[in-house]
């Protein structure tokens, strides 16, 4: 999340303009993401998944999720499980 504050000071965007990074660095935001990538799990629903449903229901915020969940994703993959932790 801090990562994406600092691309979108170098003209990448990731999320809506109306999701910004204040909001993103909130704790209450951060909850939220958790428990929405973990339902993503329990469904089965993958990023790609979800970046197809957002865009045929043109919710510009599914698709932002279903990227984070990738870049998300690749990070748990690099860590050794010893030093994983979902929170």
């Amino acid at each position: 999340i801090d990562g994406d504050a600092e691309d979108e000071a170098e003209g990448a965007r990731r999320w809506p303009t109306w999701l910004g990074a204040e909001i993103r660095a909130t704790r209450g935001f951060r909850t939220e993401l958790r428990a929405f990538l973990a339902e993503c799990t329990t469904l089965g629903i993958t990023p790609a998944a979800l970046a197809a449903r957002g865009e045929s229901s043109d919710r510009e915020v599914w698709v932002s999720l279903a990227s984070f969940a990738v870049d998300y994703q690749a990070v748990l993959a690099r860590l050794r499980g010893a030093h994983r932790d979902a929170a």
